[in-house]
């Protein structure tokens, strides 16, 4: 398992002699990123210190094992890409969006000061009064 983390994404890449039969999801609150395959028995990652990344779990269960990736931040997206290379390794990419959490409204959405302030003071009122 080798892991990279730029400013808005999240690279996983596993390798492996065998096919990569895989089921990959997202979820939320925690933010975590789920890797179901099959016919793998075990898993050795890159020691790299992560920012966006908190850990790595694994578990197995008969012939299915499960990776889940605890994340610090909220994804928008996935995407997946599968590669076999001349010398026979299976190749699974995994890319995340990651959510930017620290939002200028007054850039984001390019309005002007009066409306963007009711904008953040309506979603603070749904979020936390409803």
């Amino acid at each position: 398992i080798y892991t990279y983390e730029s400013k808005d994404n999240i690279r996983i890449i596993l390798n492996s002699r065998n096919f990569l039969s895989s089921n990959i999801f997202i979820l939320d609150d925690p933010s975590r990123l789920v890797i179901d395959l099959k016919n793998i028995n075990n898993f050795s990652k890159n020691n790299a210190s992560l920012k966006y990344v908190k850990q790595i779990r694994a578990s197995k269960k008969d012939n299915m094992s499960r990776l889940v990736f605890d994340l610090n931040v909220p994804i928008s997206q996935l995407s997946k890409k599968y590669i076999i290379k001349k010398n026979g390794t299976h190749v699974l990419v995994i890319n995340l969006k990651i959510i930017n959490v620290n939002l200028d409204f007054n850039n984001a959405f390019k309005v002007d000061k009066f409306s963007a302030s009711k904008f953040v003071n309506k979603t603070i009122k749904n979020t936390f009064f409803n």
